[in-house]
């Protein structure tokens, strides 16, 4: 993303948030689950809320970058044999 989007960039200046899209813990952790092949049981907690998002408006406008799926995303760090043998 720095070599792709910021560098060619040279008028970006300030902070910039670069994310995907929001996602909640539970959801994140069922994805986790089915890419890694996991059996685990993951409860939602329906009474705590807490929203953690960062917001890449920004960066995605003034960059046109568009963050892949958190499924996509996920599904690649489990292919990765190197680093998550199973």
């Amino acid at each position: 993303i720095i070599m792709d989007k910021v560098i060619p960039n040279p008028e970006l200046t300030g902070l910039y948030h670069v994310s995907s899209d929001p996602i909640n813990k539970y959801d994140l952790l069922q994805i986790a689950n089915r890419a890694f092949d996991r059996k685990i049981n993951i409860l939602p907690d329906e009474e705590f809320f807490m929203d953690r998002s960062l917001d890449s408006t920004r960066f995605r406008k003034a960059t046109g970058y568009q963050p892949p799926s958190w499924t996509e995303m996920i599904q690649e760090m489990a292919g990765d044999e190197l680093i998550y043998k199973k």
